[in-house]
């Protein structure tokens, strides 16, 4: 079942994806992914949708922060955090996690 869920990156964007929709079945999934090998910062953020969309707000920021520890100038991830933060109640961090993700966003 591990083999069946591929994670796809776009570079330029700074977005991931699951291949196939994380859900609660992927969650199982999704963590034997990350034991196998933590360094997946789209792992990570897929992990942090899955556990928000079950109402696991707390692991969920966890799950955003890791990503972020991979893949710090990923704009997108820290908008997930903020959006994260903001579910626990922590609206300063929740701030501070927009404003960083702003600071990545290229001038348009």
């Amino acid at each position: 079942m591990v083999q069946d869920c591929q994670v796809a990156m776009d570079r330029g964007h700074g977005a991931f994806s699951l291949l196939a929709p994380a859900d609660e079945a992927s969650l199982p999934v999704l963590a034997a992914m990350l034991e196998a090998d933590p360094a997946q910062p789209g792992l990570w953020a897929e992990y942090g949708e899955a556990l928000a969309r079950e109402g696991d707000a707390l692991p969920a920021v966890a799950a955003f922060a890791r990503a972020i520890e991979y893949a710090p100038r990923v704009a997108a991830l820290h908008h997930r955090l903020a959006d994260a933060l903001e579910a626990v109640g922590s609206r300063h961090a929740a701030a501070d996690a927009r404003a960083r993700a702003a600071a990545l966003r290229p001038a348009a």
